[in-house]
């Protein structure tokens, strides 16, 4: 993903809704538009309410927890003011991770790759999941709570083809 579409989605997540919180019905309506299976952590997670449920492009979209009030400086120097989770919806393309730079593996999460890139990444079956939170802790821990917009509780992610694998492996030791 290009850092000037990582900018456009945090911006979306920081200025679209202001106080309005969002519901299922709003990450539904975001799932169907991105056309890929989206995973949240309910209406709020750890005291932070879904504020954001945004999609750019197919296969893109983006749920945001709490609010941002950004400011920027520059044409990259956009960042939040307040604290706010986020998880980020991407798909996979191989071009990309060759020429990813600074990324590493960490301990596997859920049983699919597991990168620090940008913020915790998972390389799942639909594509990369990326996710934001002020620490690794609770980046961590909004990682694992990630269900389907169906389900109570956490399920296995669909597992990325050995392709995706390899091309992961190589790129990030």
């Amino acid at each position: 993903m290009t850092r000037a579409a990582v900018v456009a989605l945090a911006l979306l997540a920081g200025c679209a809704h202001g106080e309005e919180h969002l519901s299922k019905a709003d990450a539904v309506r975001a799932q169907k538009q991105a056309g890929i299976t989206l995973y949240w952590a309910g209406e709020s997670f750890e005291g932070f309410p879904l504020t954001a449920a945004e999609v750019d492009l197919p296969r893109r979209a983006l749920l945001a927890y709490g609010e941002c009030d950004g400011k920027s400086e520059g044409i990259d120097g956009f960042h939040c003011t307040k604290p706010q989770l986020q998880v980020q919806f991407l798909p996979f393309t191989a071009v990309g991770w060759r020429i990813a730079s600074g990324c590493r593996t960490v301990e596997s999460l859920r049983g699919v790759p597991t990168l620090q890139f940008g913020g915790l990444t998972l390389v799942t079956g639909d594509g990369i999941m990326k996710v934001f939170a002020p620490n690794a802790a609770q980046s961590r821990r909004l990682a694992l709570a990630l269900r389907g917009l169906n389900g109570a509780h956490p399920v296995a992610l669909p597992l990325p083809t050995d392709e995706h694998r390899r091309i992961v492996a190589w790129a990030c030791p």
